[in-house]
């Protein structure tokens, strides 16, 4: 049986960290979304000082690594390194992809979309993607926070100064790809989480 957990929740990270890979270079970073947390952070960074998404992305979630370790325990904090690590992998990987072009609507509804699937997936596989979602998911289990309250409170700071940069027009896309997110890791945390119901039998049913 553990095996088998193991099994799904390596899967489950590894699902969701392709997912969030492919959001961020085909939806957001070539579109200035610095919609919160570390990766908003990592496409300020990038767009100021060249840095790689991936670079940025894992180097600032090391000293949240050891928060989770204090706040989750040991077995959270392997799932998150492992997970932000396939993301920093997967981001490389997936590059060229930024040479896909939409209007911003699209991409911050679609980036949102397929963002908050790829986190909740992570979360699901009881890890996280640091960031964000890592102080998100404190915040749930730790005070009782709903998930999506959490994520739209850490995001709004980096929200702010991405709007010093790339401008307020930038910064409202970002709030709608914010909330998308949040809204969709609500969803999809709570649809594969939530056991599925079984009908029960009347006890009146004749044998046909």
């Amino acid at each position: 049986m553990k095996k088998y957990l193991y099994s799904r929740d390596l899967l489950l990270l590894t699902t969701g960290s392709l997912i969030i890979a492919i959001a961020v270079n085909t939806f957001i970073a070539n579109h200035g979304f610095a919609f919160g947390g570390v990766s908003g952070i990592a496409v300020i960074a990038n767009e100021l000082f060249a840095i790689h998404l991936a670079i940025t992305y894992w180097a600032l979630n090391i000293p949240l690594f050891w928060l989770s370790r204090k706040t989750n325990g040991l077995p959270f904090m392997v799932k998150s390194i492992i997970s932000t690590s396939i993301v920093s992998l997967f981001l490389l990987i997936t590059e060229p992809l930024q040479f896909v072009s939409c209007v911003d609507i699209v991409a911050a509804i679609s980036g949102g979309v397929l963002m908050g699937i790829g986190v909740g997936l992570v979360i699901c596989g009881n890890g996280s993607t640091g960031g964000t979602t890592l102080v998100a998911c404190i915040l749930h289990e730790r005070y009782k926070v709903p998930l999506w309250t959490s994520i739209l409170m850490v995001d709004g700071t980096v929200i702010l100064s991405g709007a010093a940069i790339f401008g307020l027009s930038k910064a409202f896309f970002s709030i709608l790809l914010v909330l998308c997110l949040a809204r969709t890791v609500e969803y999809v945390v709570k649809y594969i989480n939530t056991p599925p119901s079984i009908a029960p039998q009347s006890n009146n049913a004749q044998p046909v």
